[in-house]
């Protein structure tokens, strides 16, 4: 570690990095600035819809971007959508008392939602890419199912934010 004025900096050789990480340049060294296009670039490379390049902070292709909307048939053309949906994929894992960036853990969370709850209620199977259409589609459906039933029945629902005015 190497003290600064501004605080310590903790400084590596390259040749200590493993070599499944990916070394991503953040201009100006402004991590907040560059978070979404770096979680968006992510998502995109998780669920299958971006090449084998590595991940920066390059704006989405035009090709990516067209292989994101014809897999999720999202109305949203814009790159934000992907990550939009990767923090629904989230919240869904939540509810469902799994661990959900599209990170390790998150991609953990959809392999066990698929394998506890989706195989056996909705009739989905395991695919090669983690967040594949289907069991996308499986897991929110089976999230708003739930909302609606609870809802059907009497119980009381969550006031959100929208619903406060």
């Amino acid at each position: 570690p190497l003290q600064t004025p501004s605080g310590t900096l903790h400084t590596t050789s390259l040749a200590n990095f493993r070599s499944d990480f990916t070394i991503v340049h953040i201009p100006h060294g402004d991590f907040l600035a560059a978070k979404d296009q770096l979680y968006t670039n992510i998502g995109l490379l998780r669920m299958g819809c971006s090449g084998r390049s590595a991940v920066g902070l390059e704006d989405v292709s035009e090709t990516t971007k067209d292989r994101f909307l014809s897999m999720y048939h999202l109305p949203d053309p814009s790159a934000s959508s992907a990550l939009k949906l990767v923090k629904l994929i989230q919240a869904a894992l939540a509810i469902s008392e799994m661990d959900g960036l599209l990170c390790d853990v998150t991609v953990e969370g959809i392999q066990r939602w698929v394998s506890e709850v989706g195989e056996s209620s909705v009739g989905v199977e395991p695919m090669e890419r983690v967040a594949d259409p289907s069991v996308v589609s499986a897991l929110l459906s089976l999230v708003l199912a739930s909302r609606n039933k609870l809802a059907a029945i009497g119980y009381s629902q969550v006031r959100t934010p929208r619903k406060l005015s």
